[in-house]
């Protein structure tokens, strides 16, 4: 496995300079999960209100849990499959980010009529 070979690594003693950009790369992996999820907590508020912010927020969460429990098969798989392994983890990340464009299209389509609606100009009724 993969983070086996990462453990025996930052054991031996002798590779204290491969050590520092394994930790520069962990540090930067866990600041930028933290900047993805605090722009999901933010983002999710604004675009879908906060009736059901809750259950949102927690299916976000248990939906990224259970995806990210993927993370060590697919590179086991592309580090042990060689060309044809990583070919085939790039493919499949690619139909995933394929598959998100019908609702992002969606979501930049129901924001634009949102700002059309509230930049068009209301009738005031005046008092009689």
């Amino acid at each position: 496995m993969p983070h086996e070979r990462v453990l025996e690594l930052l054991k031996s003693s002798s590779n204290v300079d491969v050590c520092k950009p394994l930790i520069m790369g962990l540090a930067c992996y866990g600041a930028g999960r933290l900047f993805i999820f605090a722009l999901y907590f933010s983002n999710i508020g604004r675009r879908f209100g906060f009736a059901h912010y809750g259950t949102l927020a927690g299916t976000g969460m248990l939906t990224s849990a259970v995806v990210s429990l993927l993370q060590f098969p697919l590179l086991t798989a592309s580090i042990d499959g060689g060309r044809g392994g990583r070919d085939a983890v790039n493919g499949g990340c690619a139909a995933v980010v394929l598959a998100c464009v019908p609702y992002t299209l969606w979501l930049t389509r129901r924001e634009w009529h949102e700002r059309a609606a509230a930049a068009a100009p209301t009738k005031l009724s005046l008092p009689t």
